[in-house]
């Protein structure tokens, strides 16, 4: 079993128990918080993924939009579990996302389209 596997096996099993808080770490970040900055402390840095996996496809001084396509161990529970990522994903990631940015910056706000999210769509924007 691969390290990815035992990943979705965990998330799998705290699906449920109800337990999964995403990915946010609870200590401190002191960093100049622009939307750019924390797309990379989170998905880089915090989530160790790899940068091919998410393509910018709009960005401003205040907005960043990218497309994941990485392997993604929430949307592999899902469909082990039976779930909708479109709910567990508002429920779980967008909450925990949310927190990261939060303490990077309260007026970051994180937004996902729930018509492009995987397996609905090719890609999570």
């Amino acid at each position: 079993m691969s390290r990815f596997d035992d990943k979705v096996t965990r998330t799998v099993e705290q699906l449920r128990l109800g337990a999964l808080d995403g990915y946010s770490s609870r200590r401190p970040i002191a960093v100049l918080a622009t939307p750019r900055r924390a797309f990379e402390l989170l998905f880089f840095e915090q989530m160790q993924l790899d940068p091919r996996d998410l393509e910018v496809v709009a960005e401003s001084a205040d907005r960043i939009v990218w497309e994941s396509r990485n392997r993604c161990p929430l949307q592999e529970a899902c469909a082990t579990a039976g779930l909708d990522t479109r709910t567990v994903c508002r429920r779980v990631n967008e909450r925990a996302t949310q927190a990261f940015c939060s303490r990077l910056d309260p007026q970051l706000r994180f937004h996902r389209s729930y018509t492009e999210i995987r397996p609905h769509a090719d890609v999570c924007r």
